[in-house]
């Protein structure tokens, strides 16, 4: 199985998330593209983001009708500052025999 894994606060999630996700599941021929909205990015500290849950919430809606695409609250779950490394890893586990790309 290959899959992306697409992170980032999604505050909001538009219409450029959602081209590149679909442009990056056809030209890299993938199976999943997986959002993973961050508990509090690492990059934005002194700017206030909608709260966590609102942000999943508003990628599960911006995604429901698009094939391919799933949600994944793995870095709200965890909370604290998002790292990529931490969620490739975590999704590697859930995923052992899969081919994972990363934004």
């Amino acid at each position: 199985m290959k899959i992306a894994i697409y992170g980032g606060t999604f505050d909001p999630i538009h219409h450029g998330h959602l081209i590149l996700a679909r442009q990056a599941l056809e030209e890299l021929n993938l199976d999943l593209v997986t959002f993973v909205p961050a508990a509090e990015s690492p990059f934005k500290t002194n700017h206030q983001s909608a709260p966590a849950e609102h942000r999943l919430q508003m990628v599960k809606l911006a995604i429901e009708n698009e094939p391919g695409f799933v949600a994944d609250s793995l870095e709200i779950d965890r909370g604290g500052t998002s790292f990529s490394i931490d969620t490739v890893l975590a999704i590697g586990k859930k995923f052992p025999d899969s081919e994972l790309f990363s934004s």
